[in-house]
């Protein structure tokens, strides 16, 4: 096997078609977008969107503010962790039906957001929110979490977002 791509940058975008051994990426600001992966994807920009599609293997994204778009293949292994953290933004995820996974989302909503925030997913899961406005973070927000487990739970997917929506979509391939 090779080595992972590896780039860190002060700012600008990363575009990847094809990272067969994996990606670990980082930028100060700028989107990130990686075509394919059969590895792990690890993204992290100071803001910007990220774009996953055609990942194997685990992924952990993080944006200051921006969208995160990713897209689990069913990898040959036992199990696929998933970890995206936003100050802003929507966060899809698209898995497979063979997705073996605990399910964490949450996403905030502060109380000069224009809306409530709503999590969405194909699979069955426990839905709550805090009716307290939580100011201890700074602008006072409540949260909106869904919590489950698809299939023996081996894997985790977890995701922080504030004033975005969460879906978790199933994709039959």
């Amino acid at each position: 096997g090779g080595r992972p791509i590896a780039i860190a940058k002060d700012g600008g975008e990363i575009i990847i078609e094809d990272a067969p051994e994996g990606a670990v990426l980082h930028t100060g600001g700028g989107r990130i977008v990686v075509r394919s992966s059969e590895r792990d994807v690890r993204a992290n920009t100071g803001g910007g969107d990220i774009e996953l599609e055609n990942v194997a293997g685990d992924v952990v994204a993080s944006t200051g503010a921006g969208d995160v778009r990713i897209n689990l293949l069913s990898s040959g292994r036992n199990e696929q962790n998933v970890d995206v953290e936003s100050g802003r933004g929507r966060v899809v995820i698209e898995v497979p039906a063979t997705l073996d996974a605990r399910i964490e989302l949450e996403t905030a909503y502060t109380n000069n957001f224009s809306r409530r925030t709503n999590i969405t997913s194909d699979f069955a899961l426990e839905n709550s929110e805090t009716d307290q406005w939580d100011s201890s973070v700074g602008t006072p927000r409540r949260y909106v979490r869904a919590v489950g487990v698809v299939g023996n739970g081996r894997g985790l997917i977890r995701v922080r977002t504030v004033n975005g929506d969460v879906v978790l979509k199933l994709v039959n391939r």
